[in-house]
């Protein structure tokens, strides 16, 4: 019988706090704190069964790296495996840490990876306006890439807030989705 492999969709939410800077100064280094709790991640996972599961954690952390002046840059971000918490269930948690780590490490030292070597904006931020992007990036889950190495297709958008809407700080929002994600080579 042929394996269908789950189809999963991923939908990150990264909050970046910038202190005191320009928007995106060439080049700047921005950092987003997996303690904050305002950085989601949700992870849809659809098995050809019919079995539908939802993992998500508050605790993304990223670097990302910006240049205003050519509108690009990279990122890095993370997610501790033992902060995924899968359709409220301890069970349906603990089976998902089983197949992240394929039961041969700690879950503990486990994370989920991105890393985004290069995106790109087709335009300049404009306040509070979203900007639509696409990108690629790597995923790698308890240290294994997809059995090809190959990027995963990204699109989001990215919004500036200026100081005073979120605080007395800049803000930038970005909500990303990858479709399809899959560990085996389709």
């Amino acid at each position: 019988m042929k394996r269908r492999p789950i189809t999963r969709t991923l939908a990150v939410t990264v909050t970046t706090v910038a202190l005191s800077q320009p928007v995106w100064s060439a080049p700047s280094t921005f950092s987003v704190d997996p303690e904050a709790g305002n950085n989601t991640f949700n992870a849809v996972f659809d098995a050809a069964i019919g079995e539908h599961i939802t993992a998500v954690s508050s605790a993304v952390g990223c670097t990302i790296t910006a240049d205003e002046g050519q509108l690009e840059g990279h990122a890095k971000c993370s997610v501790p495996l033992t902060s995924i918490k899968v359709d409220s269930d301890d069970t349906k948690t603990d089976h998902f840490q089983q197949w992240a780590t394929n039961k041969k490490s700690d879950p503990k030292t486990c994370t989920f990876e991105l890393d985004v070597p290069h995106g790109a904006l087709p335009s300049p931020l404009a306040e509070k306006t979203p900007l639509s992007f696409t990108t690629e990036g790597t995923f790698t889950i308890c240290g294994r890439k997809r059995d090809t190495s190959q990027p995963e297709k990204i699109t989001g958008t990215i919004r500036y807030l200026p100081a005073g809407v979120y605080g007395n700080t800049k803000v930038y929002t970005n909500r990303a989705n990858v479709g399809g994600l899959c560990r085996r080579q389709k």
